[in-house]
């Protein structure tokens, strides 16, 4: 059983007690924390509403439609690559090191900065223990 023990507060002359308001000062500082995390999080769904809105809206515009529905395939191949590492619960940097392409060269990838060659798609696919499945399917015409 541990001895109970007793903390002696060091008060200035004038009353102040540093280590209290030092607490305070954390409390407070922590408290601020957690509101600017908490509104970051709302602002952020905000914008995504805000996002769709404005998607939705500029969808209505055949010029905007048609380059949107150009980077489709592109959209497509990125989410599959981040789909299949989060479903083998794999790090860029554990499928870098499984397959030899840069962990710098899949982020790039992820975030639709590069396009990946045909060759570096099997490697990302084997890394992952799966394959790659490719279609050509008709154009829907309006």
């Amino acid at each position: 059983m541990t001895e109970p023990f007793e903390i002696i507060v060091y008060t200035k002359d004038n009353g102040q007690k540093p280590i209290e308001e030092f607490l305070q000062t954390k409390l407070l500082w922590q408290r601020n924390i957690e509101l600017i995390i908490i509104n970051t999080i709302v602002e952020v769904l905000i914008m995504y509403d805000d996002f769709d809105k404005m998607l939705e809206k500029e969808l209505k515009n055949p010029e905007f439609k048609e380059e949107y529905d150009a980077l489709e395939p592109e959209y497509t191949v990125i989410q599959a690559l981040i789909d299949a590492r989060k479903s083998k619960n794999m790090t860029q940097k554990q499928l870098a090191d499984q397959t030899g392409i840069d962990q710098a060269d899949i982020s790039k990838l992820e975030r639709g900065l590069s396009n990946p060659t045909l060759n570096m798609l099997k490697r990302l696919a084997n890394g992952l223990g799966m394959n790659i499945k490719l279609e050509f399917i008709p154009k829907k015409y309006k």
